[in-house]
């Protein structure tokens, strides 16, 4: 196949471009574009590309698959990030070695997209926005040197500890949640419109979200969710069996007013200032290619 790549050396267990490249080309593939993280992906697309592939973690697989959105080519990844949210949530796992063998015979899935209208202009989204502690835990990572850690596994355990002392010193924060044309109010520890299973530090916030279905998985936590929040969090650190079971509802459409700032994806936006944001969902938005 004839491959564009877009690799990210900064994500946490890549190797060079040229390593990289040697080893896609080894597997009989030819690499007709390379290019970094921050590419503007359709103008430096060759035009011959059959496939698009994307070497890193969630934050450049999140700007590629928006980039293609729509554009109907097919889009494979390597996940060499720290938590890899994107790759796990849609079954994509293995060696690079098994990875790049599966793209020849591979089926191509489509993958829903999620569209926020807010103070800013459209964007799409394909992990979460989300308010409370996952923007507030992001928050701190980024305030943070980014390098002070020695592995992927360290740095999810940083991640992990400080979301725990943000989780300690929350306050729930009442907010209108419109899903789907019905609104309700609730104070909040914690919202996320999922539109994968994972988010921040590998939180399995929904174990049930599907990209392709559809449907946002929207999650909330209250006051009486915080023990349980704290006992998840525990559990990881300590590497024993965790799940959540907190509120999941489905929709198609979602509107939230009250927050002041949000995450979309793993970037923050702190102009909201309490103004609605609407949410809606591409279907079949980007093709995914992956072993049946």
């Amino acid at each position: 196949m004839k491959i564009s790549l877009v690799h990210n050396a900064n994500a946490g267990s890549a190797g060079t471009a040229a390593e990289l490249r040697r080893e896609i080309e080894d597997s009989g593939h030819e690499i007709v574009a390379t290019m970094g993280p921050a590419a503007d992906v359709l103008r430096s697309l060759d035009p011959a590309t059959q496939l698009v592939v994307v070497a890193g973690g969630d934050g450049t697989v999140k700007s590629v698959a928006t980039q293609l959105a729509g554009h109907h080519i097919p889009l494979a990844i390597l996940p060499l990030g720290t938590a890899n949210n994107i790759a796990t949530s849609m079954g994509i796992e293995g060696t690079t070695e098994e990875l790049i063998a599966s793209w020849q015979t591979g089926r191509r899935f489509p993958v829903d997209l999620g569209v926020a209208h807010g103070p800013w202009p459209k964007r799409h989204f394909i992990e979460s926005i989300g308010a409370g502690l996952v923007a507030h835990g992001i928050v701190v990572m980024d305030s943070e040197a980014p390098h002070d850690v020695a592995t992927t596994d360290d740095l999810i355990a940083k991640a992990l500890r400080r979301f725990h002392e943000t989780l300690g010193k929350l306050e729930p924060r009442r907010c209108r949640l419109t899903l789907d044309g019905k609104s309700h109010e609730e104070d909040l520890l914690l919202l996320e419109v999922l539109n994968i299973r994972a988010v921040g530090p590998s939180l399995r916030l929904s174990p049930v979200a599907h990209p392709g279905d559809g449907y946002f998985d929207v999650v909330t936590a209250g006051e009486a969710d915080r023990r349980d929040l704290e006992r998840y969090l525990d559990a990881r650190l300590e590497s024993r069996p965790a799940e959540l079971q907190l509120p999941i509802r489905r929709a198609r459409s979602v509107e939230l007013v009250g927050w002041d700032s949000v995450h979309v994806d793993d970037t923050i936006h702190t102009d909201l200032d309490g103004m609605p944001l609407f949410l809606s969902v591409d279907r079949a938005a980007v093709e995914i290619v992956k072993r049946a």
